[in-house]
Protein backbone atom coordinates (compact mmCIF):
# COMPACT_ATOMS: atom_id res chain seq x y z
CA UNK A 1 0.00 0.00 0.00
CA UNK A 2 2.56 2.08 1.10
CA UNK A 3 4.57 2.06 -2.25
CA UNK A 4 1.67 2.21 -4.26
CA UNK A 5 1.39 5.60 -2.51
CA UNK A 6 4.42 6.82 -3.33
CA UNK A 7 4.03 5.60 -6.75
CA UNK A 8 0.66 7.52 -7.14
CA UNK A 9 2.38 10.77 -5.71
CA UNK A 10 5.13 10.57 -8.38
CA UNK A 11 2.71 10.83 -10.99
CA UNK A 12 -0.01 12.37 -9.68
CA UNK A 13 1.60 15.76 -8.97
CA UNK A 14 4.51 15.74 -5.98
CA UNK A 15 6.10 18.04 -7.94
CA UNK A 16 3.59 20.51 -8.33
CA UNK A 17 3.96 24.23 -7.97
CA UNK A 18 5.07 25.37 -4.09
CA UNK A 19 5.50 21.85 -3.25
CA UNK A 20 9.17 20.13 -2.73
CA UNK A 21 11.22 18.89 -5.76
CA UNK A 22 12.55 15.36 -4.26
CA UNK A 23 15.99 15.06 -6.08
CA UNK A 24 16.10 10.94 -5.13
CA UNK A 25 12.41 10.08 -6.40
CA UNK A 26 13.99 7.48 -8.77
CA UNK A 27 16.31 5.99 -6.25
CA UNK A 28 13.53 5.46 -3.89
CA UNK A 29 11.24 3.79 -6.20
CA UNK A 30 14.22 1.35 -6.72
CA UNK A 31 14.73 1.11 -3.71
CA UNK A 32 10.79 0.22 -2.76
CA UNK A 33 10.25 -2.00 -5.59
CA UNK A 34 12.52 -4.32 -4.17
CA UNK A 35 13.69 -6.34 -0.65
CA UNK A 36 14.88 -3.98 1.65
CA UNK A 37 17.14 -6.54 2.64
CA UNK A 38 18.51 -7.36 -1.15
CA UNK A 39 22.40 -6.63 -1.12
CA UNK A 40 21.87 -7.64 -5.18
CA UNK A 41 24.09 -5.74 -7.27
CA UNK A 42 21.11 -4.92 -9.88
CA UNK A 43 19.24 -3.11 -7.00
CA UNK A 44 22.29 -1.22 -5.54
CA UNK A 45 23.37 -0.12 -9.12
CA UNK A 46 19.79 0.65 -9.99
CA UNK A 47 19.56 2.99 -7.20
CA UNK A 48 23.81 4.24 -7.69
CA UNK A 49 22.29 5.14 -11.49
CA UNK A 50 19.25 7.21 -10.54
CA UNK A 51 21.81 9.64 -8.38
CA UNK A 52 25.34 8.65 -9.71
CA UNK A 53 27.21 10.29 -6.85
CA UNK A 54 29.57 8.58 -3.91
CA UNK A 55 28.04 7.86 -0.75
CA UNK A 56 28.68 11.46 0.97
CA UNK A 57 26.61 12.54 -1.44
CA UNK A 58 23.91 10.52 -2.02
CA UNK A 59 23.18 10.67 2.03
CA UNK A 60 23.16 14.29 1.74
CA UNK A 61 20.79 14.52 -1.01
CA UNK A 62 18.54 12.45 0.18
CA UNK A 63 18.59 14.12 3.95
CA UNK A 64 17.77 17.83 2.00
CA UNK A 65 15.12 15.89 0.63
CA UNK A 66 13.76 14.36 3.54
CA UNK A 67 14.34 18.43 4.77
CA UNK A 68 12.21 19.89 2.23
CA UNK A 69 9.47 17.88 3.06
CA UNK A 70 9.50 18.97 6.09
CA UNK A 71 9.38 22.13 5.67
CA UNK A 72 6.75 21.89 3.37
CA UNK A 73 4.26 20.10 6.20
CA UNK A 74 5.12 23.19 8.47
CA UNK A 75 3.92 25.49 6.30
CA UNK A 76 0.96 22.99 5.57
CA UNK A 77 -0.22 22.06 8.60
CA UNK A 78 -4.13 22.82 8.40
CA UNK A 79 -4.85 19.74 7.20
CA UNK A 80 -3.46 19.71 3.51
CA UNK A 81 -4.01 16.14 2.10
CA UNK A 82 -0.38 16.31 0.33
CA UNK A 83 0.67 17.55 3.11
CA UNK A 84 -0.17 14.34 4.88
CA UNK A 85 1.04 12.27 2.24
CA UNK A 86 4.79 13.69 2.91
CA UNK A 87 4.67 11.80 6.22
CA UNK A 88 4.76 8.76 4.38
CA UNK A 89 7.52 9.67 1.86
CA UNK A 90 9.77 11.18 4.58
CA UNK A 91 9.60 7.29 6.27
CA UNK A 92 10.17 5.82 3.16
CA UNK A 93 13.20 8.31 2.72
CA UNK A 94 14.58 7.40 5.99
CA UNK A 95 14.33 3.74 5.63
CA UNK A 96 16.58 4.21 2.21
CA UNK A 97 18.45 6.04 4.14
CA UNK A 98 19.75 3.25 6.39
CA UNK A 99 20.29 1.50 4.05
CA UNK A 100 22.08 3.31 2.02
CA UNK A 101 24.83 3.56 5.25
CA UNK A 102 24.74 -0.07 5.61
CA UNK A 103 26.55 -0.78 2.41
CA UNK A 104 28.15 2.50 2.32
CA UNK A 105 31.44 1.29 0.69
CA UNK A 106 29.07 0.13 -1.93
CA UNK A 107 28.41 3.78 -3.36
CA UNK A 108 31.25 4.72 -3.28
CA UNK A 109 33.00 1.53 -5.47
CA UNK A 110 30.37 2.77 -7.75
CA UNK A 111 31.47 5.87 -8.46
CA UNK A 112 35.29 4.86 -8.42
CA UNK A 113 34.53 2.37 -11.12
CA UNK A 114 32.66 4.54 -13.16
CA UNK A 115 35.58 7.33 -13.03
CA UNK A 116 37.97 4.95 -13.72
CA UNK A 117 36.48 3.51 -16.94
CA UNK A 118 35.72 6.97 -18.50
CA UNK A 119 39.02 8.27 -17.50
CA UNK A 120 40.80 5.25 -19.10
CA UNK A 121 38.60 4.13 -21.66
CA UNK A 122 41.30 5.28 -24.48
CA UNK A 123 44.63 3.73 -22.30
CA UNK A 124 43.19 -0.15 -21.78
CA UNK A 125 44.72 -2.20 -23.82
CA UNK A 126 46.60 0.54 -25.38
CA UNK A 127 50.45 -0.80 -25.72
CA UNK A 128 51.06 3.10 -27.47
CA UNK A 129 49.91 4.64 -24.77
CA UNK A 130 52.71 7.27 -24.06
CA UNK A 131 52.89 8.21 -27.48
CA UNK A 132 48.93 9.04 -27.60
CA UNK A 133 49.43 10.99 -24.17
CA UNK A 134 52.34 13.02 -25.07
CA UNK A 135 50.31 13.85 -29.02
CA UNK A 136 47.46 14.75 -27.16
CA UNK A 137 47.77 14.94 -23.46
CA UNK A 138 44.67 16.96 -23.04
CA UNK A 139 42.75 14.33 -24.10
CA UNK A 140 44.07 11.91 -21.22
CA UNK A 141 43.41 14.51 -18.43
CA UNK A 142 46.90 16.49 -18.96
CA UNK A 143 47.87 19.48 -19.33
CA UNK A 144 49.54 20.73 -22.64
CA UNK A 145 51.37 23.01 -20.59
CA UNK A 146 52.94 20.13 -18.63
CA UNK A 147 56.93 19.72 -19.68
CA UNK A 148 56.82 15.74 -18.38
CA UNK A 149 53.64 14.68 -19.86
CA UNK A 150 54.17 10.97 -19.29
CA UNK A 151 55.54 11.24 -15.61
CA UNK A 152 52.25 13.21 -14.72
CA UNK A 153 50.00 10.55 -16.60
CA UNK A 154 51.67 8.05 -14.55
CA UNK A 155 51.35 9.65 -11.24
CA UNK A 156 47.66 9.97 -12.03
CA UNK A 157 47.44 5.82 -12.55
CA UNK A 158 49.10 5.26 -9.35
CA UNK A 159 46.89 7.50 -7.63
CA UNK A 160 43.88 5.52 -9.26
CA UNK A 161 45.21 2.25 -8.30
CA UNK A 162 45.62 3.78 -4.58
CA UNK A 163 41.88 4.25 -4.70
CA UNK A 164 41.42 0.85 -6.19
CA UNK A 165 43.63 -0.64 -3.52
CA UNK A 166 41.58 0.91 -0.68
CA UNK A 167 38.07 -0.35 -1.97
CA UNK A 168 39.43 -3.68 -2.03
CA UNK A 169 39.83 -3.45 1.11
CA UNK A 170 36.15 -2.97 2.07
CA UNK A 171 34.35 -5.18 -0.37
CA UNK A 172 33.58 -8.81 1.23
CA UNK A 173 32.05 -11.83 -0.06
CA UNK A 174 28.28 -10.36 -0.04
CA UNK A 175 29.52 -8.08 -2.80
CA UNK A 176 31.34 -10.16 -5.36
CA UNK A 177 30.38 -8.59 -8.38
CA UNK A 178 31.71 -5.40 -7.28
CA UNK A 179 34.91 -6.86 -6.03
CA UNK A 180 35.23 -9.11 -8.80
CA UNK A 181 34.79 -5.58 -11.15
CA UNK A 182 37.62 -4.07 -8.28
CA UNK A 183 40.29 -6.41 -9.20
CA UNK A 184 39.07 -6.37 -13.05
CA UNK A 185 40.48 -2.46 -13.02
CA UNK A 186 43.02 -2.52 -10.66
CA UNK A 187 44.81 -5.33 -13.10
CA UNK A 188 44.28 -3.13 -16.21
CA UNK A 189 45.48 -0.41 -14.19
CA UNK A 190 48.81 -2.44 -13.21
CA UNK A 191 49.24 -3.33 -17.06
CA UNK A 192 48.79 0.95 -17.97
CA UNK A 193 51.51 1.72 -15.02
CA UNK A 194 53.37 -0.47 -16.64
CA UNK A 195 53.32 -0.01 -20.19
CA UNK A 196 54.39 3.83 -19.09
CA UNK A 197 57.08 2.49 -16.74
CA UNK A 198 59.03 0.48 -19.15
CA UNK A 199 58.76 2.95 -22.35
CA UNK A 200 62.07 4.82 -22.97
CA UNK A 201 59.98 7.96 -22.92
CA UNK A 202 59.00 8.06 -19.41
CA UNK A 203 62.26 6.65 -18.51
CA UNK A 204 64.27 9.77 -20.28
CA UNK A 205 61.88 12.15 -18.18
CA UNK A 206 62.67 10.49 -15.14
CA UNK A 207 66.35 10.06 -15.80
CA UNK A 208 66.10 6.70 -15.84
CA UNK A 209 68.29 5.35 -17.96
Amino acid sequence: MKKFLVICLFSFGLHAQNQPEIHCDRALQEFLSNDRDDTSHDLMHAMYASLNVGYKKMVSTINADIIRCRRYIKRHVNGDVAAEQYYVLIEQMRSMVRYVKQHKHCWDAFHVHNDIRQRYVLAFNNPKIVQLVNADPELYGISERCKHKSRAYFNQVIMDLSRISKLEDYLHGDYSILKAQNYVLKIELIRVRNAIYHNNLYKYETCYF
